[in-house]
C-alpha cells in the first residue's frame, strides 16, 4: 500500500522516504526485498529523485545478504543501468554513466567488488550451455557498455580541459577513472582502444592525494589492456616502459606496487626486455646487500638509521619484483645479463636478516617483501626459519600489532593469487581436455596447492589465536584468512567452526557477518559439524568477549533490545528439534558441577539462555523445564549442606524445610568458612531459578503451564508462536553481590560478615521454598482425589526442636 501511494503521487515520495529505506536492514528477507523493489521502482520512475545515489549506496551495502538478496539487488542495477529500451539519448547516457561513477565513488571504503561482480555475471562469454536469448542479451550490453566507456573517456578529457584542480573535478575524474578500470577487468578488448588515451596521465605530477589514485587507476587499466591492443608499436611499449620505471623511483607504494604489475605483463608477455627488470632489480638489491654488510661488520654504527628511507624502499620493491620476475640463470633471456644462479637464495637471506631488526618500519617493509617473494617461491614458507618468524609474531603477546597484520596480509596475498593461478590452469585444462580429447585427469596435479595446504594447516593454530586479540584490525584480518581457507578447503572445516562461531560474537559486524556467512554455508555442506562444535563455539566467544571487556562481569547479550550473542548461531541448529533440544541441554549442564565451572562463565551462558531468538513456546518451556530439574536436585544438596554448616549437622537433620523459619532467631553459625563455601558454590544454582523466573515473566508463563510440559508430548501442541511481553534484560545483580561479599571480602572474625553470610543463607532458602511451593500448588491443583489433597503445604507442622542457645565464643 505504502509502495503504490507513494509511486502515483511523486511529492510524497520524500517524505515516505526515510520510513522505507530503514526497512532495507528489516530481519526478515521478504521485508528488505519489497523495499529493494520499491527503491528500484522510485529510481526508475522518479529519475529526479534527489537521492538516487543514497538508494544505490543502501543497496550496495546489502549486496552480500542471502542469495535471493543479491540477486535480487544485481537484477535492480541490471535494470537501471543496462535494461533494453533504456533512453538512448546522449543525454540519457551521460545521466547513466554519471549515476555509475557515483555510485562506485560512494562505495564503502572505495570496494566496488558488487560492480564487477554485475559486470561479469552480464559480460561474461558464454558457454556452451548459454542460452540464444541470454547470448543476445550479452552483446546488448556489451554495446552499451562500449557507449558508456566512450563517454567515460570523453568525461575524463573534459574535466582535464575544464582543470582537475579543484577538489570536486579532482574527485570527478578518480571516479571516472575507476569506473573505467571496473570495465576493463570485465571486458578488456572495449578499454585496449583507448590506451594512447590515458597514456598521457602517466607523466602528472602529483600534488594532493586525488592525483596519486589517477596514476593509480591509469597504471591498473593498462595493465589489463595492454595486451588485448591490436599491433601496438614497439616505440609506445618502450615509452610506457620507460614512465613506468620513473614512476617506481619516484613514488610511494601504492603507485609502485601497481607499476611493477604493469611492467611484468609488458615484459614478460609483450617486449621481453628482461634486462630493464633485471638492472632495476640489482639496483635495489645491492643497496640492501651493503647495507647489511656494514650493519653486521659494524653493529653500532647508525649507517642503517642514516639510509632507512632507501632500505625501506628497497626491502619492498626486491620483493615486488621477485614477484613479478623471475631472476634465476636459464629462467631469463639469454640475452640478458647473468646475476647468481642462487638469486632466491639470496634474497631470501637479505629479506629475513632485515625482518629480525630492531627497527619495526624496517622489520614491516622486510615481512611485506617477504610476502611478494613466497608468492613466486611458496616452498621457502615451509622452511623452520620461516615457520618459526611466523609464528613468533602472530603468536607473540608483545608483537607490534603491524607485523601481525602484515603477516596475515602475507598469508592473505598467497592465497588469492594461488587461486587466481589454479583459475587460469583449469581454464588452461578444460581448453586442452577439448582439444585433445584427454579424460584422464590424473595427468594435471597441482603441486602448489599442497603447499598452499601445508601452509595452512602450519600456521592454523597461530591464526586461531589472532581471533582473541584486543583490536579489531588484528581479528579481521584473521577472519579474512580463515574464511579464504575454507573458501579453498584446504583445511578440515571442523577445526575452524568454534571459532567461527566465537567470532559471531564480535562487537566489529563485518567480523561478525563474514563470520555468519561462513557458518551459513559450512552448515548446508556438513549440517552436523556446526550441531557438534556448538558448545565449544560457546566457550570461544567467551573467550573472545573476556579478551575484549576487562569490565567485570562479561554479559552476553547486546542491549537495545536485550539479544543473545549466540542468537544468529542458535537459530541456525533451532530446525533441529533433536540438536536444539541437545545444545541446551549442555549449557544447562554445565550448572551441575560449579566447582569444574567458573561463575563468570555460567553467567554468560544464563544470559544467553535468557535472551535467545526463541520463536515457539516449546524453547522456553524446554529450558524451564531442565532448569527446574536441576534445581530440585543441586539446589536442595546446596541447601542441606548449608543448613548443616549452619545449625550443625545433629540438629539439621530434626529441622524440616518448611519449618525452619519457625526456629528463634539464630545468632551464631557452627561452621562460617563451609558455610562461606558453600553460598557460593549454590550461587550457580541462584543464576537457574533467577533464569527461570526471567524466562516466565518475559513469555508469560504460569506456574501451571510450566508444571505440565514434557519433552515427551507430540511437539505440535507446543509449536504456537512466542510473544514476548516485555524486552527487561536478565538481572543477576542478587548473585553479583553475594559473590562480591563472599569471595573479596571475606572475614571470618567480623560479626558483620557472619550477619551477612546468613542474610544471603536466608535469601537462598526463600528462593527454594518459593519453588518448593510453585512446584506443590501445580501438583495438588492437579490432584482429584480430596483425600489425598488434604491439609495444604503452609499448614503442615511438626515439633519444633528447641535449641539451646550457645554463649558466643571467639573464633580462633
Amino acid at each position: 500500500l505504502a509502495a503504490r501511494f507513494v509511486l502515483t503521487k511523486p511529492q510524497l515520495t520524500l517524505q515516505y522516504y526515510p520510513m522505507l529505506s530503514e526497512r532495507i536492514l528489516d530481519k526478515g528477507i521478504g521485508v528488505r526485498k519489497r523495499v529493494i523493489k520499491i527503491l528500484r521502482d522510485i529510481c526508475i520512475q522518479q529519475p529526479g529523485f534527489p537521492k538516487l545515489t543514497e538508494i544505490c549506496i543502501k543497496l550496495i551495502r546489502r549486496i552480500n545478504d542471502e542469495d535471493g538478496i543479491r540477486e535480487l539487488i544485481a537484477k535492480v542495477f541490471m535494470d537501471l543501468w543496462f535494461s533494453e529500451g533504456k533512453d538512448e539519448t546522449p543525454d540519457g547516457l551521460i545521466k547513466r554513466v554519471v549515476s555509475i561513477t557515483e555510485a562506485v565513488a560512494e562505495s564503502p571504503d572505495q570496494n566496488c567488488d558488487w560492480f564487477k561482480l554485475l559486470l561479469n555475471q552480464y559480460l561474461k562469454p558464454g558457454d556452451e550451455n548459454t542460452t540464444e536469448k541470454d547470448e543476445e542479451q550479452r552483446l546488448r550490453i556489451t554495446a552499451q557498455s562500449k557507449k558508456m566507456i566512450d563517454c567515460l573517456v570523453d568525461s575524463v578529457l573534459k574535466l582535464e580541459n575544464f582543470g582537475a584542480s579543484s577538489i570536486s573535478n579532482s574527485s570527478r575524474l578518480v571516479s571516472c577513472l575507476h569506473t573505467i578500470y571496473l570495465f576493463a577487468e570485465a571486458v578488456p578488448n572495449l578499454v585496449a582502444r583507448h590506451c594512447t588515451t590515458l597514456h598521457p596521465y602517466l607523466n602528472m605530477k602529483c600534488s594532493q592525494q586525488m592525483d596519486y589514485l589517477v596514476l593509480f587507476h591509469v597504471t591498473k587499466t593498462l595493465e589489463l589492456v595492454l595486451p588485448r591492443m591490436e599491433h601496438p608499436s614497439q616505440e609506445f611499449l618502450a615509452s610506457v616502459e620507460e614512465d613506468m620505471m620513473t614512476l617506481i623511483m619516484r613514488y610511494g607504494q601504492l603507485i609502485v606496487q601497481a607499476c611493477i604489475s604493469c611492467l611484468g605483463v609488458i615484459i614478460n608477455t609483450m617486449t621481453h626486455n628482461f634486462k630493464l627488470a633485471q638492472d632495476c632489480f640489482k639496483k635495489f638489491f645491492i643497496c640492501l646487500a651493503q647495507y647489511r654488510k656494514q650493519q653486521t661488520e659494524n653493529p653500532d654504527e647508525e649507517g642503517l638509521a642514516t639510509h632507512k628511507g632507501v632500505v625501506v624502499r628497497s626491502l619492498f620493491t626486491v620483493g615486488l619484483l621477485c614477484q613479478h620476475f623471475e631472476f634465476d640463470q636459464g629462467k631469463a633471456s639469454a640475452g640478458a645479463s647473468k646475476i647468481a644462479s642462487s638469486i632466491q637464495s639470496q634474497v631470501y637471506d637479505i629479506l629475513m636478516f632485515y625482518s629480525k631488526s630492531s627497527d619495526e618500519e624496517i622489520r614491516h617493509r622486510a615481512l611485506s617483501g617477504l610476502g611478494f617473494f613466497f608468492i613466486r617461491y611458496d616452498r621457502l614458507m615451509l622452511r623452520e626459519q620461516s615457520r618459526t618468524l611466523y609464528i613468533n609474531i602472530l603468536k607473540g603477546f608483545d608483537s607490534p600489532v603491524k607485523l601481525k597484520c602484515q603477516v596475515l596480509k602475507n598469508l592473505q596475498l598467497h592465497l588469492l593469487c594461488d587461486e587466481k593461478r589454479l583459475t587460469k590452469q583449469n581454464q588452461q585444462m578444460r581448453k586442452d581436455l577439448k582439444r585433445d580429447g584427454i579424460t584422464d585427469l590424473k595427468t594435471y596435479g597441482d603441486d602448489k596447492s599442497t603447499v598452499s595446504g601445508a601452509v595452512a594447516q602450519m600456521l592454523l593454530d597461530p591464526m586461531h589465536h589472532c581471533f582473541f586479540h584486543k583490536l579489531t584490525q588484528v581479528r579481521s584480518a584473521a577472519v579474512q584468512v580463515i574464511c579464504l581457507v575454507l573458501h579453498q578447503g584446504l583445511i578440515h572445516p571442523i577445526s575452524c567452526i568454534q571459532y567461527l562461531i566465537g567470532i559471531c560474537t564480535d562487537i566489529d559486524e563485518v567480523n561478525r557477518v563474514k563470520a555468519e556467512q561462513t557458518l551459513i554455508e559450512l552448515d548446508q555442506k556438513y549440517p552436523l559439524f556446526l550441531h557438534s562444535q556448538f558448545f565449544p563455539g560457546l566457550r570461544e566467544s567467551f573467550k573472545l568477549q573476556t579478551a575484549l571487556f576487562s569490565t567485570y562481569p562479561v554479559r552476553g547479550f547486546r542491549n537495545n533490545p536485550p539479544i543473545s550473542l549466540l542468537s544468529h548461531v542458535y537459530a541456525l541448529i533451532r530446525n533441529s528439534k533433536a540438536h536444539r533440544h541437545s545444545q541446551l541441554v549442555c549449557m544447562i549442564k554445565q550448572f551441575d558441577d560449579y566447582k569444574r565451572t567458573d561463575i563468570n562463565l555460567l553467567l554468560y551462558i544464563t544470559d544467553n539462555l535468557a535472551h535467545m531468538s526463541y520463536l515457539i513456546v516449546e524453547e522456553p518451556l524446554f529450558v524451564i523445564h531442565h532448569v527446574a530439574l536441576l534445581i530440585s536436585t543441586s539446589g536442595t544438596t546446596y541447601l542441606e549442606q548449608a543448613k548443616d554448616a549452619v545449625y550443625g549437622r545433629d540438629i539439621a537433620e530434626t529441622i524440616q524445610d518448611e519449618d525452619e523459619e519457625e526456629i528463634e532467631e539464630i545468632d551464631q553459625v557452627e561452621d562460617l568458612p563451609r558455610l562461606t563455601e558453600v553460598l557460593v558454590s549454590c550461587q550457580s544454582c541462584t543464576l537457574l531459578i533467577l533464569l527461570k523466573k526471567h524466562l516466565m515473566t518475559q513469555y508469560n508463563l504460569t506456574d501451571k503451564k510450566c508444571h505440565e510440559f514434557s519433552p515427551l508430548e507430540p511437539t505440535k501442541i507446543y509449536d504456537k508462536q512466542l510473544t514476548r511481553h516485555t524486552n527487561a534484560a536478565y538481572d543477576p545483580s542478587q548473585v553479583l553481590s553475594a559473590i562480591q561479599q563472599l569471595t573479596l571480602d571475606v572475614d571470618y572474625e567480623s560479626e558483620e560478615f557472619e550477619k551477612s553470610t546468613l542474610q544471603y543463607y536466608k535469601e537462598f532458602r526463600d528462593l527454594m521454598t518459593q519453588q518448593d511451593l510453585s512446584e506443590f500448588r501445580c501438583s495438588d491443583s492437579g490432584d482429584e482425589n480430596p483425600d489425598t489433597s488434604g491439609v495444604k503445604y503452609y499448614e503442615r507442622r511438626k515439633e519444633l526442636p528447641v535449641r539451646v542457645r550457645k554463649e558466643r565464643k571467639p573464633r580462633g
